[in-house]
């Protein structure tokens, strides 16, 4: 007994000094919701260049801000844009995108004869010189209306402008105005800022710098409405309210804990000694968490909170054992008394926690290491530490009311009879439990665990209003054999999406192949503009001669269409900073292929969507939401069959010690109340997941517990009674809370666990073993 005490001092020593240490080193969180599910088994180098692509698209933060007033918007714009460029948690703020334009058109220079937007390849294919001359006069006239981005003296026709023009990733009714992108409605004026977060959004320090620096940006311009998107926005508030939820679990728990621990004992021995207990268990799973993932989820860390309520278990099952004997009660007769009981149900529950492991979700296996670890530890402390430590503590005179109620439920003979009364009552529950299942329905959509503030979500809505573009979250992979032949079958699929847009079945698309033609469509684009615009009836001299120009100066004109014109390759694409704004389509070459991305806008058929990509070889249509729902659809299939291996598993460690029927009655109180808690949800009318399912795996490492201490008891005593009732409260007390998360993953478990733990309670009574009863040998 004392070697034991010492050695498990030693322990808590080193998980003090590894705690500490970590806490020194920094201890990291995560917030991304994705983080928290498995990939989904797909080409791997596909999976490469999704993940590349996902981590640029998260990092976006776009803002309007408006203003009645267009100069009090531009003044407003100016400031906070200022600011968010002088912050180091952004980077890339694109504010005066007219000035980035020019810069782009001067790099484009060298290459101008094989860059022409689709608007006008497509005029100077059918001829329509005269058109294009006419769009130029135009242009020259009034520049504010139309908008020059390359000086008239380099490109009189505007074609480098045009080409230049048509690069703006924020398709819509955005124009340019004085070098910023402006939107205006019936009575406001915006302004658009665009810019990506330096760091990962999902990243702790990153939302906390970003947030910062929003806020100081935004209270210098107080005069203006600002409309803000982005992901790492929702990341933020998603912590925020994970922190916040933590903290307010974890107090009422532990409040809740405290005050039935003192109104049972009413001495702070126990209480002590439960707090010791139960921090030793969360500075132990916390600390093995981050060891193995190097991060833990702020969702973990919520779900830990709610193991107050089963870490506390087993001191409540070793002090209530003093009532036996409060005269002669000490720590090492609780020890022999309840050890046993105590060690065997924390086995059964961290084998039901242990199954958590196998489904390759690692938001569930980040759950089960922190709750396997930390009851580990909270177990090892009761028999370590407490045999030496407690002490007797409760008065012959005092009578809390969980022990009265005990007594009461002891007496009254709540135990299962084969009677006409019992055995209707359980052919009742039987038929109900079955209906309740049959109503019941499943709805495995990945966003179902996402909750985001309604203003953020409004503002996102009036964003899309104003600029009119419906960003979509499914996108396309092009992959190919060469850079050339990527961006050559990228062109081929922008012609379809041509087509649909034509059919009005999307609203728009963004492609590199944009501002980054082919080898052979910029060879084609350069025949093109030497036939149709430097030839000598062509549309360059025909719009100089009508300016009055010289023959001379024609012919020097002329001339700069003959001269030899490099491609522009996508290195020396990417080594321009004007190409910022696109690269993140350009994934480049990844193991033995080269990939590239297509985002979408406004799909209103996505059948059609995808029939039509399938004549492009190397085209694929990335749908994570549909692809991780179904995921988890298919994952919640067979949670079935998981469940029985738990059931299998757990009955053989019972069947060691009770005997085959003595198993499996420990086993009928867990999986009864797991069925009848999926069964309330159904005759609620309330929608399943697989995160409900696999709650039902949580109840029966925990329900067990139950059975286990009841039926160690060799019959139903009082101090029994008192134990399980008294883990039953607090179990209650810290799941009940997760069933008002405002995180519906968290709901979901919250809404399965609280219920069943009641039901698993009262079934655990009424089939308990009578005084006489023995375990049957196998």
């Amino acid at each position: 007994m004392i070697l034991r005490f010492r050695l498990f001092c030693v322990v808590l020593a080193l998980l003090a000094g590894g705690f500490a240490l970590q806490v020194h080193r920094g201890l990291h969180f995560e917030t991304d919701i994705l983080a928290l599910l498995p990939a989904d088994g797909r080409d791997p180098a596909l999976d490469a260049a999704q993940t590349a692509f996902g981590q640029h698209i998260a990092r976006r933060l776009t803002l309007l801000v408006g203003a009645a007033d267009p100069e009090i918007a531009r003044k407003a714009a100016t400031s906070i844009a200022g600011q968010l460029r002088a912050s180091p948690a952004l980077a890339n703020v694109q504010f005066e995108i007219g000035k980035d334009w020019a810069v782009s058109a001067s790099a484009l220079l060298p290459y101008r004869l094989g860059l022409l937007s689709d608007a006008h390849r497509s005029a100077l294919q059918q001829g329509k010189t005269d058109a294009l001359r006419d769009e130029a006069l135009q242009a020259l006239y009034a520049p504010a209306a139309f908008g020059r981005v390359v000086p008239a003296a380099l490109d009189l026709a505007g074609l480098l402008s045009g080409f230049v023009l048509g690069q703006s990733q924020l398709a819509g009714r955005a124009t340019l105005d004085r070098s910023l992108l402006v939107v205006r409605d019936e009575t406001m004026s915006w302004v658009l800022i665009a810019a990506e977060t330096a760091g990962s959004p999902f990243a702790a320090e990153s939302q906390d710098a970003v947030t910062a620096a929003l806020d100081a940006a935004l209270a210098s311009a107080p005069d203006v409405q600002v409309l803000r998107a982005g992901v790492v926005l929702h990341a933020a508030d998603a912590a925020r309210r994970a922190k916040s939820e933590m903290s307010l679990f974890g107090s009422l728990s532990s409040a809740a804990v405290a005050l039935l621990i003192w109104l049972t004992f009413r001495s702070l021995q126990p209480l002590l000694l439960s707090l010791v207990s139960l921090g030793v268990g969360a500075a132990a799973g916390l600390l093995a968490c981050q060891w193995a993932f190097g991060s833990v989820h702020l969702i973990t860390m919520v779900f830990g909170t709610s193991l107050i309520g089963v870490a506390v278990d087993y001191s409540l099952h070793f002090f209530s054992d003093q009532f036996r004997d409060r005269a002669r009660w000490t720590g090492e007769i609780g020890f022999r008394e309840v050890g046993t009981a105590i060690l065997i149900g924390h086995l059964a529950a961290a084998l039901g926690y242990a199954t958590l492991l196998i489904p390759p979700f690692p938001g569930l296996r980040q759950m089960a290491l922190f709750s396997i670890v930390g009851l580990m530890f909270s177990c090892a402390s009761v028999l370590c530490l407490y045999p030496r430590l407690a002490r007797a503590s409760v008065s012959k005179a005092h009578q809390p009311l969980v022990l009265k109620i005990a007594q009461r439920l002891s007496a009254s003979r709540f135990q299962f009879r084969a009677n006409a009364l019992h055995i209707g009552g359980a052919l009742l529950l039987i038929g109900l439990t079955a209906a309740g299942l049959a109503r019941l329905t499943f709805r495995d959509d990945i966003r179902l665990m996402q909750s985001s503030p309604p203003e953020l979500l409004q503002q996102e809505r009036e964003q899309r209003a104003l600029l009119g573009i419906a960003p979509d979250s499914r996108f396309l992979l092009i992959s190919g054999d060469s850079a050339e032949n990527l961006l050559q079958r990228e062109e081929a699929l922008t012609a379809v999406l041509a087509g649909l847009q034509q059919q009005d079945q999307l609203g728009g698309w963004l492609a590199v192949s944009r501002v980054l033609p082919s080898m052979q469509r910029q060879a084609d684009n350069t025949a093109l503009q030497r036939a149709q615009v430097y030839a000598a009836n062509g549309l360059l001299p025909m719009l100089m001669r009508q300016l009055g120009a010289s023959e001379a100066a024609i012919s020097e004109a002329r001339a700069a269409g003959d001269a030899a014109s490099p491609p522009l390759t996508p290195e020396r694409w990417l080594a321009d900073p004007a190409s910022a704004a696109q690269r993140p389509l350009w994934l480049g070459r990844i193991g033995d292929r080269w990939a590239s991305a297509v985002t979408l806008n406004g799909v209103g058929n996505a059948n059609a969507l995808t029939q039509a990509i399938s004549a492009v070889p190397g085209v694929h249509l990335i749908d994570r939401v549909g692809e991780v729902s179904a995921l988890m659809t298919r994952y919640r299939e067979g949670a079935a069959g998981l469940m029985a291996a738990v059931c299998f598993a757990i009955f053989l460690l019972l069947a060691l010690r009770y005997g085959c029927r003595g198993g499996l009655l420990c086993l009928i109180p867990p999986v009864g109340g797991s069925l009848i808690a999926l069964a309330l949800l159904g005759w609620a009318g309330v929608s399943a997941n697989l995160f409900n399912v696999l709650a039902l795996l949580l109840l029966l490492g925990m329900g067990v517990d139950y059975a286990v201490f009841l039926r160690e008891g060799r019959r139903i005593q009082v101090t029994v009674l008192l134990a399980v009732g008294l883990s039953a409260l607090t179990t209650l007390f810290s799941f009940g809370l997760l069933a008002f998360s405002s995180t519906p993953f968290i709901r979901a478990i919250g809404l399965t666990l609280a219920p069943g733990i009641a039901l698993i309670f009262l079934l655990a009574i009424w089939l308990g073993p009578a005084p006489e009863r023995e375990a049957a040998p196998c």
